[in-house]
């Protein structure tokens, strides 16, 4: 998980853990970067706005050398989403979209979609 906000990063591992995940958890783009390339991830739930390298450059990255891994976006809400998705020049590095606040109930259907069904 990618997220630059400490309040929201604790709430989120928290749900994570809730759901008997191990997360890997990075606050910048830099260090997503780092982290994925010296960890085997099954899926990144990467933050938009991020310092330095933001969330969608720091996916492009990533598809780079690991085109199959999904990468969830977390928009602040449904007005940037759509902001995201039509425009021309975005879109393409993100396999799938949430908006905040996140639930579990919302991180259980997307895993659903990219792993056998959880209860």
């Amino acid at each position: 998980m990618i997220e630059d906000n400490v309040i929201n990063r604790e709430v989120r591992l928290t749900m994570f853990e809730s759901l008997s995940f191990d997360i890997a958890i990075a606050a910048t783009g830099e260090e997503a970067l780092q982290c994925s390339a010296q960890t085997q991830n099954d899926i990144i739930f990467m933050g938009i706005h991020l310092p330095g390298i933001d969330g969608l450059e720091t996916s492009e990255y990533i598809k780079q050398y690991a085109p199959n891994l999904p990468i969830i976006g977390f928009f602040v809400d449904t007005f940037e989403l759509e902001l995201f998705l039509n425009s021309p020049s975005e879109g393409h590095t993100l396999d799938d979209y949430l908006t905040k606040p996140v639930d579990n109930h919302k991180i259980i259907n997307v895993l659903n979609r990219y792993f056998c069904a959880l209860n």
